[in-house]
């Protein structure tokens, strides 16, 4: 296929974004929190604004390509359930969304140095296509605000032809809630960050660059997709109180003093080691490794030795350390509480 047909037809293409631990996770911590503590839920509608910036530096046998694409889109998620222990963390109800692109710029440059050939491309209007839904997430909650964006171009060559047109697109890519935020659970609004992206710039080749659309083996210099932006939630009730429960954390785990069971969920094949340690910190009470099939949970119960039953109890519960490893070698951890 040459060159003006590549160009004219789809300008960037890609397998599926292989995300599997969303970028935006960090930032300003939460209040500190114990397990079974009483808490309060409310019912939110759901809305964001982002900004999607994807660009692509490529070179291989005398052809090369740089690609610029920026793009606001803005929309609505299903009203969800928002608990007060968490403000990042959201039980979606029903399924109706929307996504819209506004304000959109793509320039895309080809060249070949065999066919003397410089083709340029550039457009400023786009859709959307599929609707938000929720992503898999061990950690809390990501999106996917969209299941691809398509854009129309227009482009010309320096050999003086007729202009054609063509279409540019890119794949989906979660995003997770988290980070920086404005506001607390039970207030009239509240807004929380909102971010993803597969970043490869020169020098730092990984084994994730394939996900990142138009990616070329062996001749991708650079390659960025990012998406950035706020949730807003807007309070519709109050939807119920929760007691305390002794015993229980919202992670899924539970402890007496003999035993504590874990529930560990994947959104890909993983392996998990689990590491339980008086809820106040000491040593190392217990430790256990298991595999998780892709979307699947596991509860896991691990006894506790007599010997240590003591500090648990004098301690009132346990702390867990799950630490994930997933596909490629990512790897992430979290950190649970329990109370007796």
């Amino acid at each position: 296929m040459g060159l003006r047909t590549r160009l004219g037809l789809a300008l960037v293409t890609g397998a599926l974004v292989a995300s599997l631990v969303p970028a935006g996770s960090g930032g300003a911590a939460e209040p500190p929190r114990h397990a079974g503590d009483p808490y309060d839920v409310y019912l939110y509608r759901v809305s964001f604004q982002a900004e999607v910036v994807h660009t692509l530096q490529t070179e291989r046998g005398g052809e090369s390509s740089n690609y610029s694409v920026k793009s606001k889109i803005s929309g609505t998620l299903p009203n969800a359930e928002v608990a007060t222990t968490s403000k990042h963390s959201l039980t979606f109800k029903g399924k109706k969304s929307s996504v819209r692109v506004g304000e959109s710029s793509v320039e895309a440059t080809d060249a070949s140095r065999d066919a003397d050939l410089y083709q340029k491309c550039t457009g400023n209007s786009g859709r959307a296509i599929g609707r938000p839904t929720e992503y898999p997430d061990v950690e809390g909650t990501s999106v996917q605000l969209y299941t691809g964006l398509m854009f129309d171009t227009t482009c010309v060559d320096d050999r003086g032809s007729k202009p054609v047109p063509g279409h540019f697109s890119l794949i989906a890519l979660p995003a997770a809630l988290g980070g920086a935020s404005a506001g607390d659970v039970g207030d009239k609004s509240y807004l929380v960050t909102l971010a993803g992206d597969i970043k490869n710039p020169v020098g730092s080749m990984g084994p994730r660059d394939s996900s990142c659309p138009g990616f070329v083996e062996g001749g991708t210099i650079s390659c960025e997709y990012t998406i950035t932006g706020t949730v807003k939630l807007t309070r519709i009730k109050k939807v119920r109180s929760v007691p305390r429960t002794p015993g229980a954390s919202e992670g899924g785990t539970r402890v007496t003093p003999k035993k504590a069971d874990v529930k560990v969920s994947c959104p890909a094949k993983c392996t998990v080691k689990i590491e339980l340690t008086p809820l106040r910190g000491g040593p190392t009470l217990v430790v256990d490794r298991i595999d998780v099939g892709a979307g699947r949970s596991r509860t896991v119960t691990m006894p506790i030795p007599p010997k240590k039953r003591a500090v648990v109890k004098k301690s009132g519960g346990v702390q867990v350390k799950l630490r994930y490893t997933l596909p490629q070698g990512i790897t992430y951890t979290e950190t649970r509480t329990a109370r007796l």
